[in-house]
């Protein structure tokens, strides 16, 4: 909830707080820089469309939904991953299609696609091949 008022409060910062959040290097980002990097989190998404997007993770219970896939799963998981290794192992045991997890990105953060793009897509193709 306290994620909830801040987007409200600030969308902008509230951007920049889930970057740094999601990307630990940016935490790093000295004080004299924080303004301008609020001003272009800025440019992101809505209040509106943030708010939402928060309150279905909080809100929604998709353990039910997890436990229909029956098709092979792929889960790409970074270095500095934003999920437990506890929620990987829940999806393994709850995925009914085969479960495959690609985690050789070191390095990584919640920004892994933009960070190793070439990487990730030859997993993806691997998985794609082997399925």
């Amino acid at each position: 909830m306290r994620d909830l008022e801040r987007v409200f409060d600030s969308p902008s910062s509230a951007n920049w707080y889930l970057d740094k959040m999601m990307v630990p290097a940016l935490a790093k980002t000295p004080v004299e820089y924080e303004d301008a990097m609020i001003a272009l989190r800025g440019q992101g998404l809505s209040a509106l469309t943030m708010s939402s997007m928060w309150f279905s993770l909080y809100r929604t219970d998709f353990r039910p939904t997890i436990e229909k896939i029956v098709v092979p799963f792929l889960f790409v998981l970074p270095e500095t991953a934003l999920v437990s290794m506890e929620c990987v192992e829940y999806l393994r045991e709850h995925i009914n299609g085969q479960f495959c997890l690609a985690k050789d990105f070191p390095g990584t953060t919640h920004a892994i696609l933009v960070e190793e793009p070439q990487k990730v897509a030859q997993s993806i193709k691997g998985f794609i091949r082997e399925h």
